[in-house]
């Protein structure tokens, strides 16, 4: 991929809005397409992780800009979850865990997975 494709596929997923996929039952963040790739972070909501905490981790851990995060945690918190996109099915593996022992670590009862999102990406 060219510099000049991988540009327009990051503007792509930056300014689009997080959307219902196909068989999915949450939203995906980052204007995830059919065809894009086919491995997300599951992030499931409840009643006593704040979004803060949520906000904080998604930042540390996985590297999300502040407003990015933000928007996960919001539409975890209104949706009973979200779906991060990932690269391939490793690093949503590792990426679930990695969320999952901080919130533990922490004392709070967020639970991350890692999924395929069967009917998308090639």
């Amino acid at each position: 991929m060219s510099v000049v494709q991988e540009f327009r596929a990051w503007w792509r997923r930056r300014t689009a809005p997080a959307r219902m996929l196909p068989g999915c039952a949450f939203p995906a963040l980052g204007g995830l397409l059919e065809g894009d790739v086919a491995q997300a972070v599951e992030i499931l909501d409840d009643p006593r992780t704040p979004l803060r905490f949520i906000e904080q981790v998604l930042q540390a851990e996985l590297g999300l800009a502040r407003g990015d995060a933000l928007l996960a945690a919001a539409l975890a918190h209104g949706h009973g979850g979200v779906l991060i996109p990932v690269i391939d099915a490793a690093t949503a593996a590792t990426a679930a865990s990695t969320l999952t022992e901080a919130a533990r670590k922490a004392g709070w009862p967020l639970r991350c997975r890692a999924v395929a999102l069967d009917g998308v990406g090639s």
